[in-house]
C-alpha cells in the first residue's frame, strides 16, 4: 500500500487542528484567499505595505496556476494573486521550506506579471506595479552574510540609484516577512504587526483563542476566520483537499532525498571496491580473487 498520506489520514490530521497553520498554504489560503475574508487581506497586506503603497480595495482575484513557465518546463501555481483597484498586481507567498533561490524566483514571478500588464500595441506608460509579498519560514541567506540586523523582520527590495538612493518609479517591490526573526512571546507583543506576526508563528498550537487577543483588532477577526470547525462543508473539504495535496508533496521531497541519499551510499560502495581492486591488483592479487572479494567482474578489474 502506498506510505502516501490517503484522505482519512489528512482528516485524522486535520481533526486534531483546532486553528489551520498559516505558515502553511492550505491555512494561508483557506483564510486569506477566500473572497468573504476580503477585507481582512486588505488589511494584512497594509500591514506589511509601505504606507505610500497602501490598498483601498481588491477588485480581481487572479487563477493561481499562471502561464508563465519555470526554467524546468512546469506552469508557476502562485499562492494568491489579486489586483487593487489602481490595477496593482499582489503576489502573496507563503514559503515554509527553506529555498536557497525564492530571491529570484520572486523577481521572475513578478517581472512576468509586470510584463503581461499591458496589451500588444500599448505604450510602456499602461504598465502598472508588482508587489510580491513574501512570509517567510526561513531567513534569506544573502540578507544574513551580509549583516542585516537580524531583529529587522520586514526587508523591502525596489529599484533605487546606487549612490543617492533615490527612488525609480514604481515598477516592482518585492517584501519578505522573515517569521524567524519574530522572537516575542505573547505577554511581550504590543502593536497590531506584533500579534499578527505572533499568530502567523503560533497558530496551530492553539485549542482556544488566546485571551489577549479577543479585543485586538484585525487580529480577532484573523483568529475567527482560522478556525477549521467554523468552515463550511464545502470550504473544510477544499481544505482537506488542499492539506493532502501539501502532505503529497512534501512525501514526495522526502523519497527523492531519500532515494539521493542511497544513490550516494551506492556510488560511495561502488567507488570503495574499485579502489580496493586497484589495490590488490597492484599487489599482484590473482584476479579471480579480487572479484571474489569485491563483487567486481573481471573484465572490470582487467579495465583498471
Amino acid at each position: 500500500m502506498s506510505t502516501m498520506k490517503t484522505n482519512s489520514q489528512t482528516k485524522q490530521l486535520v481533526n486534531k487542528q483546532i486553528f489551520v497553520d498559516l505558515r502553511q498554504d492550505p491555512g494561508f489560503k483557506a483564510v486569506f484567499a477566500d473572497i468573504n475574508n476580503k477585507s481582512l487581506l486588505i488589511e494584512l497586506l497594509n500591514e506589511i505595505l509601505p504606507e505610500n503603497a497602501q490598498i483601498k480595495d481588491i477588485i480581481k482575484y487572479l487563477d493561481r496556476e499562471q502561464i508563465v513557465k519555470t526554467a524546468y518546463s512546469k506552469k508557476s501555481v502562485l499562492d494568491l494573486v489579486c489586483v487593487s483597484d489602481d490595477l496593482r498586481t499582489f503576489d502573496v507567498e507563503i514559503q515554509c521550506k527553506k529555498d536557497v533561490v525564492f530571491f529570484e524566483r520572486c523577481i521572475y514571478y513578478a517581472s512576468g506579471f509586470y510584463s503581461r500588464s499591458i496589451l500588444k500595441g500599448e505604450d510602456y506608460d499602461k504598465l502598472h506595479p508588482v508587489y510580491i509579498v513574501s512570509f517567510l519560514d526561513f531567513t534569506l541567506d544573502f540578507e544574513n552574510k551580509a549583516g542585516i540586523d537580524s531583529s529587522k523582520i520586514i526587508t523591502k527590495y525596489t529599484m533605487v540609484e546606487e549612490s543617492t538612493k533615490i527612488f525609480a518609479p514604481s515598477t516592482i517591490l518585492c517584501i519578505f516577512a522573515q517569521l524567524p526573526r519574530f522572537k516575542l512571546e505573547l505577554s511581550e507583543c504590543k502593536t497590531r504587526r506584533d500579534f499578527l506576526f505572533y499568530w502567523f508563528k503560533y497558530s496551530w498550537s492553539y485549542e482556544s483563542i488566546p485571551e489577549a487577543l479577543e479585543d485586538v483588532p484585525l487580529i480577532k477577526d484573523v483568529v475567527e476566520a482560522s478556525w477549521i470547525a467554523g468552515f463550511s462543508q464545502e470550504k473544510l473539504e477544499n481544505y482537506e483537499m488542499d492539506m493532502k495535496t501539501e502532505l503529497d508533496y512534501r512525501w514526495e521531497l522526502k523519497q527523492e532525498r531519500l532515494e539521493g541519499r542511497e544513490e550516494g551510499r551506492e556510488e560511495g560502495r561502488e567507488e570503495g571496491r574499485i579502489e580496493t581492486a586497484k589495490n590488490f591488483k597492484c599487489n599482484g592479487v590473482p584476479l579471480e580473487l579480487i572479484a571474489k572479494c569485491t563483487g567486481l567482474s573481471i573484465e572490470t578489474i582487467e579495465a583498471l
